[in-house]
């Protein structure tokens, strides 16, 4: 017997890039949608963009929360609303979010503990809460942390599933 399709697992990655040049610093970011948990990979949806905004407010972190933002937005446009597992290299974002996501369950405003200055004075809290909003949309969204770079610690033969996702 099957497994039904809402007990499975979506597995989407996402990764960002910032290259340091003070007012001309630029970021970007990837993002794929692999395919579900324990399945044969079928054909990946894969997408990117632009980080835009203030160059001096740009960053790494930044660049990777738009990242995951981007992938979930596609997630959700493709039909998929079920458990999602994401995977990024950027623990800034991946432990902002568990923290604030109950370690994967779905948002409440219970949760929510920040007051208005604290939420002003956190880092990139548009991008945080546009992902806050987006996660919310599905019945359960887990954020795990993968070491990112493969290619500096292992050849191609050594890279698994989820090296060459989060590339």
């Amino acid at each position: 017997m099957g497994v039904e399709l809402n007990e499975m697992t979506l597995e989407v990655y996402s990764d960002g890039s910032y290259i340091n040049k003070g007012v001309e610093s630029r970021a970007s970011y990837g993002w794929v949608i692999w395919g579900f948990e324990g399945k044969e990979r079928a054909a990946p949806i894969e997408g990117g963009g632009i980080v835009h905004g203030d160059p001096r407010r740009l960053n790494s972190t930044r660049a990777e929360h738009h990242g995951a933002l981007a992938v979930l937005m596609a997630a959700y446009m493709v039909g998929w609303r079920g458990k999602t597992v994401i995977r990024l290299d950027n623990t800034g974002v991946t432990q902002r979010m568990e923290k604030h996501s109950d370690k994967g369950t779905q948002w409440n405003d219970d949760e929510i503990q920040e007051t208005p200055i604290q939420w002003i004075k956190m880092k990139d809290p548009d991008v945080h809460a546009e992902t806050m909003a987006w996660a919310g949309r599905f019945t359960e969204v887990q954020w795990k942390w993968h070491r990112g770079h493969p290619e500096l610690r292992m050849t191609q033969d050594e890279y698994g599933q989820h090296d060459w996702a989060n590339m």
